[in-house]
């Protein structure tokens, strides 16, 4: 056997150890949803990692507003899997109303705002769905993956 072939061999390996790992993580996930989709409604949001851990966060809360459960999956490799929390920067998330967090996330600098993203996007969604009023009619057919917050003015008030 000629060393190309080896190296193509242990990069096509590689390649579906991925693919299945990947599969198995999606599974998971899938799984995860449905189990919080069980507790209300559901805001999703994400914070990529690089290099470094990033995190997918779901969220669920009841009709009025109230957080009713959460999960997340952080880490880098693809063994990682949905695990409930219960505290979100020191506030405990059963029973709060998402307009307290989303006040908390106002309240951030940049670095704790970009820390912080995946959870605000997850808020974000259940806010845009829950108060359609508090956003233009255009606004809300695009479920952004951008947070509303605005770090440029001082006070960190909703645009």
């Amino acid at each position: 056997m000629n060393s190309l072939t080896l190296i193509f061999g242990f990069a096509l390996i590689l390649v579906v150890m991925q693919s299945v790992g990947t599969f198995i993580q999606i599974k998971d996930f899938q799984k995860a949803m449905k189990r919080v989709h069980k507790y209300g409604n559901v805001g999703l949001g994400q914070k990529k990692g690089g290099l470094t851990s990033g995190y997918l966060v779901l969220i669920a809360c009841n009709s009025e507003g109230r957080i009713t459960y959460a999960e997340r999956m952080t880490g880098v490799t693809i063994l990682n899997k949905c695990r409930p929390f219960d505290e979100l920067m020191g506030i405990p998330l059963a029973g709060t109303h998402i307009d307290v967090l989303m006040d908390a996330f106002r309240k951030l600098d940049k670095k704790g705002y970009k820390k912080m993203k995946g959870y605000i996007q997850a808020i974000d969604a259940l806010e845009r769905r829950l108060y359609p009023e508090r956003f233009d009619p255009e606004e809300l057919p695009k479920l952004s993956m951008e947070p509303r917050i605005n770090h440029r003015r001082a006070d960190m008030q909703v645009q």
